[in-house]
């Protein structure tokens, strides 16, 4: 009976779950960018983008009073007191996420070694009674999520953008409030 159940189950991985005060849509389409990459970014209302600098935090440019642009100068910014001025965020016309396909490589990578093998081990299992289909396609479900949050962790190529490494004050792509990384989960699905 439970040999049977494994053919109306399937494992999802990716980003499942929400995370640093965004839902799963959103994690999801910002898994979805990273992953496939988006060219030429614009403004969608006015004629810049502005990209924030450390000292902007999580602030949009709309929440710190007395920002101005500076003549000739492509930033927004404010007097500091001490004669100049602090950049909070840099202007830009156009900006593109580059791919960083973090599902595709971990799947390439596992599937035909390590969770096809692990398939196989716990196929095994349930067909003498050792574990539940449940059991089998949860235990692939957390390997596959550990795979890919491993990849999140070490992908380093394409490197940040340098004004987006002055800002994190690191190069990990993919890590930064570690919000992507700890939506990464698993859901067993199962159909008729």
């Amino acid at each position: 009976m439970e040999y049977r159940k494994l053919n109306h189950m399937t494992v999802h991985v990716g980003a499942l779950k929400s995370g640093g005060g965004r839902s799963e849509q959103q994690m999801e389409m910002i898994a979805m960018a990273n992953e496939f990459g988006v060219p030429h970014i614009t403004p969608v209302h006015g004629q810049w983008l502005t990209i924030p600098t450390k000292l902007a935090g999580s602030q949009s440019a709309r929440q710190i009073n007395g920002l101005f642009k500076p003549h000739g100068k492509n930033v927004l910014a404010k007097a500091n007191g001490n004669g100049g001025l602090d950049v909070y965020f840099v202007l830009v016309k156009q900006i593109t996420i580059p791919k960083r396909p973090f599902l595709t490589s971990t799947f390439i990578n596992k599937f035909e070694s390590s969770w096809f093998e692990l398939a196989k081990v716990n196929i095994s299992k349930v067909g003498v009674g050792e574990m539940t289909a449940h059991e089998c396609m949860a235990d692939i479900g957390r390997h596959m999520a550990r795979d890919v949050q491993a990849r999140i962790a070490s992908m380093h190529s394409p490197h940040n953008a340098p004004a987006t490494i002055a800002r994190k004050g690191k190069d990990n792509p993919l890590m930064d409030t570690g919000a992507l990384y700890r939506a990464i989960s698993w859901t067993e699905d199962f159909y008729d």
